[in-house]
């Protein structure tokens, strides 16, 4: 029989759960397996933040090389058993200048970001085609790991334009991304109203009381399954 060989952190787990024996162990066990995964996903992690700004810095010229590559951390977290949910953007908020959108679409005429705007819609399908591309193959429908993909990032805060998402919708759709679509938005009922749209799970942002950030979303949709897709800390 081959004989089997442990790296250190799988020795290290497999002492833990040897004398396993209180809650304390436990947690114990717990943290050495957070680490464990943490130690070769951050590797990634601190490399890799998926958005319009640094994928296509230039216009039409997509990179998904070195830093930039969103294959190599989503089969990495495949191998280490785990699942992925996928962002794409580009817009992401206050965590990136310009919400994660590239800098030079403010030089583009006519521009209107977020909405049925002529020249926006052109450039984020270019955008997400050229990242389905690298990503279609991960998907769970093909044998992989990503399980869902969200269309918006809360939008119900910045707009309301329903055709827009459903636009999105359907890009994401007709470029055979056939996986759970949802949307993230805030948890007041103006919110949800505004950033959601048929065909994408209503998922919720928040940070502490769970029953109370809920209340709005069960209202509106009270045959959905709860997800609060960013818990807050700190």
């Amino acid at each position: 029989m081959e004989r089997v060989v442990f790296n250190p952190a799988q020795r290290e787990i497999l002492d833990v759960m040897s004398c396993m024996q209180t809650d304390e162990d436990l947690q114990a066990l717990k943290a050495v397996l957070v680490q464990f995964l943490n130690d070769r996903l951050q590797r990634e992690l601190d490399r890799l933040w998926e958005n319009g700004t640094i994928d296509e810095k230039k216009m039409d010229e997509f990179d998904f090389s070195g830093n930039l590559d969103i294959c190599e951390f989503i089969k990495i977290a495949g191998e280490e058993g785990l699942l992925a949910i996928v962002r794409p953007g580009p817009y992401i908020c206050a965590e990136w200048e310009f919400g994660g959108l590239p800098w030079w679409l403010q030089t583009l005429e006519d521009m209107e970001i977020r909405c049925q705007n002529k020249t926006y819609m052109e450039r984020f399908e270019k955008y997400l085609s050229a990242l389905f591309e690298q990503i279609r193959p991960y998907l769970v429908t093909n044998g992989g790991n990503i399980i869902m993909l969200q269309c918006e990032n809360e939008y119900g805060y910045y707009g309301d334009d329903k055709e827009y998402l459903k636009k999105l919708y359907e890009i994401y759709r007709s470029y055979g991304i056939d996986v759970p679509l949802f949307t993230s938005d805030g948890t007041g009922e103006e919110d949800l109203r505004d950033g959601t749209i048929e065909g994408c799970l209503p998922t919720l942002n928040f940070g502490s009381r769970v029953e109370e950030n809920f209340r709005a979303h069960d209202k509106l949709f009270p045959n959905s399954p709860k997800m609060c897709m960013e818990m807050w800390n700190g």
